[in-house]
C-alpha cells in the first residue's frame, strides 16, 4: 500500500527543497508538477502550499502562481537588528567578566579573551558577522548550511577555548 501524502508532507518536501537549495528565492512552484511528483492531488498540494505561505517560505500571488519567498530589505534589517543587540550584549559582558575575575583574585585577561572569542565565533548564523552575510548570496548558501557546518565548529571552538585559554593566559 502506498504512503498517503498529506499537506504536512507536501510542506516538509518543499521546505527541504528550499533548504537544500533545489529551489531558490523567486523560483516558481507549479502545483500540477508537484502533485505529479508526489503522487497526490492538487488539493493536497494547495493545502501544503498554504502551510508554506503561513510560515513565510512561499508567496502565493493570485492568478499568477506560487514562488519561493525572496528576503526583503525589512527581513535583512531585522536580522541585523538582532545582531546589533547581540554585539551590545557582548560588550556588556566584558565588565562583568573583569569584575568576576577581580573578585576571585585572578587575572581578568582569560575572562576577557573568552568574552571576545565567544562574541566573535557565531558560525551557525549567516547574520552573526558581516563576512558570513556577504558570502551567503554569492555562494547561494542557506541558513541550514550555516547550522550544519557552524554548529559543530562552534562546539569544537568551545572545547578548544576551555582547554587552551588557561594554558595561554594562566589565572
Amino acid at each position: 500500500m502506498a504512503e498517503r501524502i498529506t499537506a504536512q508532507k507536501v510542506y516538509e518536501y518543499v521546505r527541504e527543497q528550499i533548504v537544500s537549495k533545489a529551489l531558490f528565492p523567486g523560483n516558481r512552484i507549479v502545483e500540477d508538477e508537484l502533485a505529479e511528483a508526489l503522487h497526490t492531488s492538487r488539493t493536497t498540494v494547495r493545502n501544503g502550499i498554504a502551510i508554506l505561505s503561513y510560515n513565510g517560505l512561499v508567496d502565493v500571488i493570485s492568478n499568477y502562481g506560487t514562488f519561493v519567498t525572496k528576503p526583503t530589505l525589512s527581513d535583512m534589517e531585522q536580522a541585523y537588528a538582532v545582531r546589533t543587540v547581540l554585539e551590545v550584549e557582548a560588550m556588556r559582558l566584558a565588565p562583568i567578566a573583569m569584575q568576576s575575575a577581580t573578585q576571585i583574585g585572578v587575572s581578568p585577561v582569560p575572562f576577557l579573551f573568552a568574552v571576545t572569542l565567544g562574541a566573535s565565533m557565531c558560525f551557525a548564523s549567516p547574520f552573526s558577522t558581516p563576512p558570513n552575510a556577504l558570502v551567503m548570496p554569492a555562494g547561494q548558501y542557506t541558513f541550514m548550511d550555516y547550522v550544519k557546518v557552524g554548529l559543530p565548529l562552534q562546539i569544537i571552538m568551545g572545547i578548544v577555548m576551555v582547554l587552551v585559554l588557561p594554558l595561554l593566559f594562566p589565572f
